[in-house]
C-alpha cells in the first residue's frame, strides 16, 4: 500500500504517523503509533544497538553518584483533557480507549450528564458527559496545550464493579508521578467539579487535577437513575 512502511527502519511515525501528517492507514486500527508493531520493532532494534563509546563508563559514574531525596513511590496516572481542563485518573482504572461512537438515548433518562448507552467493541456501556457534570463548557479556566493528539476519543473507566464511558477531547496517556509531587488541587471557587478532585500535579507547566473516581461514579449513578 502506498506510503505504508515496509520495514521497522522506516521513520513512518514522524512522517505519516501520529507525529507527522497522520495519513497512515493503520492509525484507525492502532489509534497510536506506540501500539503499532512497526514502531515496537523499531524500538526493539534501537534498544539492541551497540552502546556508544564511553557510554558504559558514564553510566557507571551516574549509578555511583548519591541518590536524590526520596519523593515516594511513583504513581501511574492517565492524563486527558476535557474542554480546557487537564485531568487524570489512576491508570489501572482505564479499561479501554476507543474511537468516537454515538450514544443511544434511553427513554425517560435523558439529561445533560447521562447520555445513554454507547457501543464499545460490541459491549453496551453507560455513557456520561464530563463536560456537563464538571461544568467545563467555557474555555479560559485552564491553559490549552497545543498538540497533534487533540483527537476526541471514548474513554471507559472501571471502579470496583461499575463502568462508565465518556468523551475526552485530547489524550496524553500514561504519566508517572512520584507520590511526593502530589499536592492539594486548587479549587474553582465552589465550582461543580471541586468535590470530585483529589490532588494535583504539574506536567509541562500545566496543573493536572486527579479525579476521585469513586465520588464521580456515585454521582453518575445517581444522575442515571434520576
Amino acid at each position: 500500500m502506498e506510503n505504508t512502511p515496509q520495514t521497522p527502519d522506516a521513520d513512518c511515525w514522524n512522517t505519516i504517523g501520529i507525529w507527522g501528517d497522520r495519513k497512515c492507514p493503520e492509525l484507525d486500527r492502532w489509534l497510536h503509533c506506540r501500539n503499532c508493531p512497526v514502531y515496537q520493532e523499531a524500538g526493539q532494534r534501537f534498544l539492541e544497538r551497540p552502546a556508544p563509546e564511553g557510554y558504559l563508563e558514564r553510566l557507571a559514574q551516574e549509578l555511583a553518584a548519591p541518590s536524590p531525596a526520596d519523593t515516594g513511590p511513583a504513581l501511574s496516572h492517565f492524563v486527558f483533557r476535557v474542554a480546557d481542563a487537564w485531568l487524570a485518573v489512576r491508570t489501572g482504572e482505564v479499561v479501554q480507549v476507543s474511537p468516537l461512537r454515538p450514544a443511544h438515548r434511553i427513554p425517560f433518562r435523558e439529561h445533560e450528564v447521562f447520555k445513554g448507552l454507547v457501543n464499545v467493541d460490541g459491549a453496551l456501556e453507560l455513557c456520561a458527559s464530563l463536560h456537563a457534570l464538571l461544568e467545563l463548557k467555557t474555555p479560559g479556566t485552564f491553559r490549552l496545550r497545543k498538540s497533534r493528539n487533540a483527537v476526541p476519543r471514548l474513554v471507559t473507566l472501571q471502579h470496583q464493579d461499575a463502568r462508565w464511558t465518556f468523551v475526552a477531547d485530547e489524550l496524553h496517556g500514561r504519566h508517572s508521578c512520584p507520590a511526593g509531587h502530589l499536592r492539594p488541587a486548587a479549587t474553582n471557587a465552589g465550582g461543580a467539579g471541586d468535590r470530585f478532585l483529589l490532588q494535583a500535579f504539574s506536567w509541562e507547566d500545566l496543573e493536572v487535577r486527579c479525579l476521585d473516581t469513586q465520588a464521580l461514579f456515585l454521582e453518575l449513578d445517581r444522575r442515571a437513575l434520576a
